[in-house]
């Protein structure tokens, strides 16, 4: 068994026939047997104080700042609170130090328990408590290891996946003791709303408002904005810290970084959108893993590695299938190269990271296994192959490589997709609002070609074509990233946003727009000083005008943001847009529009009104009832603002007007209107 373990480690690490003489794999068998011997007794050794522990540890100041603003607000009365530090900046320290500041409940409990919800924080939370408090007994709850719920237990590690298993012949979370338990502390906190923490948070009380009645609640992330608009106020009540990657890296905590954007791979303009407003991983697969793209990429590495010395590369792929295929053509062209996906069997992953960090691999590829919980302080560089809509997961991926390592003096990013474009810093909110509309800076114009191709053979050198647009530390990258816009232009970018968004929203103002819902209310965007407010207006009475009722939903500087909660709401109410089909017209909307167009256009100095009337009866027939509800609801939403620009953009388009053999227009407007045509020509 052991012998075809070391098989298939071989083939993941090479991806080609590998020989291994008797010595070597008498090695390899010893090495395989003692990673198994340590992970079955991690749990013992723990509680047993075996780890090494330093004479000295000392906290960074920002660290200590953090523990006594929690106890700050702890001992101002809330019990639910959260913590965002930038991904290197010690969020286990920081909870391991909080252990012993925070009081034992009115139940005399003075455990705490520990949530994790993956094998390596378990063991990395387990491994920094003992560092620091060798004396303290920490079990770990997972899987194959129980813990004991003795008297003199301090800390358990509990995965949330175990906990929350419903299985009535072992219910592990029946096990615990509320009373016993003064605190729980969530790492990567940005997931605790999901059922699986719920249920948890609920056995042990957590989720009351009574401080004398609930448990404490802490939560540590990196990114606690979420990109799929889930609000973390369901469980975390107040921000108690925060201190962002821009700010870290500045002072000397993480690693410089350099960032370069490659042009030449791939358009993003077909991939399909997910529920969470990310790209479709599959949809991304067939755009993003090509072999017009898996060259360019090789030829980029090998241009970085020669021109920077890389040692320590990670890459961020798609999915398993482009992970393979990419690292199957590094290995074909002599690179010593792995990869991990989340299919990868544990025994495995341990043995091709424990290569990469020792040297012996100098590419580790993965698909969505090394954005959270990963120690790997030696990667100096990071190739960006999997686009995303979400600042936090660029983040956390850029986050891999900025741990401080004396084998490196910065981190440099290379960039295929232009996900850098939105910046990389998170701020910290427990709204959930953070979707990004981040298209692809790199456009293909001639056809992608899918289909094999032959690997076999050395690919040529770095090629002449590639061109670098690089920022040499994070302060430049900052710099080049637009902060003021002309108002035409700002309106420019917010109208695509508006026309690209999944509501159809319409415009109602200069800086309005609005949509019809189908329970007779509206949302509304108004834009006042800077500042984005989202409303809904209640019971708008057909077809009167005069809007009794409004309530501000939310507000924020960025628009993206706003159009994102314009979602989150309508799904929480269970609304949606008002769609009334493609019927035609209805006599009573088609008297009302006629009513309302001639009085907006007899406004007007430039429309002849004896042949606008007929145009616009012949044109307000073609339309659909659900379109003629629109214009309504722009008119008495919006006032004559909408109804001017409908006939200006839209009735009384270049293609209409030419198609019309009568002068709608005046001689004087007709002949301006000539003199553009013939300027665009």
């Amino acid at each position: 068994m052991i012998l075809s373990q070391l098989s298939r480690i071989s083939r993941l690490h090479f991806r080609q026939p590998c020989l291994l003489s008797l010595g070597q794999r008498s090695g390899l068998i010893r090495q395989v047997c003692s990673t198994r011997v340590r992970s079955a007794t991690a749990s013992d050794r723990l509680a047993a104080g075996e780890l090494e522990t330093p004479s000295t540890v000392r906290l960074r100041p920002y660290q200590k700042d953090c523990i006594e603003s929690i106890m700050k607000v702890i001992k101002g009365g809330e019990t639910r609170l959260a913590v965002s530090l930038a991904t290197g900046g010690g969020k286990t320290v920081i909870f391991s130090n909080l252990l012993n500041e925070i009081p034992s409940n009115k139940y005399n409990g003075r455990k705490t328990l520990i949530l994790v919800h993956r094998k390596e924080l378990a063991d990395q939370a387990a491994r920094t408590i003992k560092r620091f408090f060798p004396h303290m007994k920490v079990e770990i709850d997972m899987a194959g290891f129980r813990p004991t719920h003795d008297d003199d237990v301090d800390v358990v590690v509990a995965s949330v996946p175990t906990l929350a298993r419903n299985n009535s012949k072992n219910p592990r979370l029946f096990d615990y003791d509320p009373t016993e338990f003064k605190a729980i502390i969530v790492d990567e906190c940005h997931h605790a709303i999901s059922d699986s923490y719920i249920k948890i948070f609920q056995y042990f009380n957590a989720l009351s408002k009574d401080y004398s009645d609930g448990i404490i609640v802490v939560g540590f992330s990196a990114t606690l904005k979420r990109h799929d608009a889930q609000p973390l106020d369901k469980v975390f009540n107040t921000i108690a810290y925060e201190k962002d990657l821009i700010s870290m890296v500045k002072e000397g905590y993480l690693s410089e970084l350099s960032i370069t954007k490659v042009e030449g791979a791939f358009s993003l303009d077909g991939v399909k959108i997910d529920k969470s407003g990310d790209y479709q991983l599959q949809s991304l697969e067939s755009s993003v893993n090509t072999p017009d793209v898996a060259e360019l990429v090789l030829k980029t590495y090998l241009e970085r590695k020669k021109v920077l010395g890389l040692k320590s590369s990670l890459f961020f792929c798609v999915n398993k299938q482009h992970v393979q295929d990419l690292c199957e053509l590094f290995c074909a062209n002599g690179i010593k190269a792995g990869f991990v996906s989340g299919n990868t069997p544990l025994l495995e992953r341990e043995q091709i990271i424990r290569n990469f960090v020792d040297g012996k691999l100098n590419v580790l590829m993965n698909c969505n296994v090394f954005t959270e919980g990963t120690d790997i302080p030696n990667i100096d560089s990071i190739f960006l192959l999997r686009p995303t809509k979400s600042r936090p997961l660029l983040s956390q991926m850029i986050g891999r490589g900025l741990r401080l390592h004396s084998g490196k003096t910065k981190c440099y990013v290379t960039d295929f997709v232009g996900t850098t474009h939105s910046g990389i810093n998170v701020d910290a909110t427990l709204e959930g609002i953070t979707k990004r509309q981040m298209n692809s800076l790199l456009k293909f114009d001639q056809e992608i070609v899918h289909g094999n191709r032959d690997y076999s053979k050395m690919l040529e050198e770095v090629p002449d074509y590639l061109r670098y647009t690089s920022f040499n530390d994070i302060t430049s990258y900052i710099d080049s990233i637009p902060k003021n816009l002309s108002k035409e232009n700002q309106r420019s970018i917010e109208y695509k946003l508006y026309k690209q968004h999944s509501l159809p929203w319409i415009q109602l103002g200069i800086d309005s727009w609005g949509v019809s819902l189908a329970d007779r209310s509206y949302l509304r965007i108004d834009k006042t000083k800077g500042k984005f407010e989202l409303k809904r207006y209640i019971a708008v009475p057909y077809p009167k005008n005069g809007i009794k009722r409004k309530k501000l939903i939310f507000h924020s500087e960025n628009l993206e943001e706003v159009l994102t909660d314009s979602e989150r709401f309508l799904k929480e109410k269970r609304s949606k847009p008002l769609f009334l089909g493609s019927y035609p017209i209805s006599n009573k909307q088609y008297e009302y529009l006629c009513k309302e167009f001639i009085n907006v256009a007899q406004g007007s100095s430039g429309i002849q009104m004896e042949y606008f009337v007929p145009f616009l009866k012949k044109y307000l027939r073609k339309l659909t009832k659900h379109q003629a509800s629109v214009l309504i609801f722009a008119k008495m939403a919006g006032g004559t603002f909408a109804l001017q620009r409908y006939i200006k953009y839209k009735m009384l388009s270049t293609k209409n007007i030419q198609d019309e053999k009568v002068p709608i227009l005046k001689e004087e407007v007709m002949d301006k209107l000539a003199q553009k045509i013939k300027g665009n020509k």
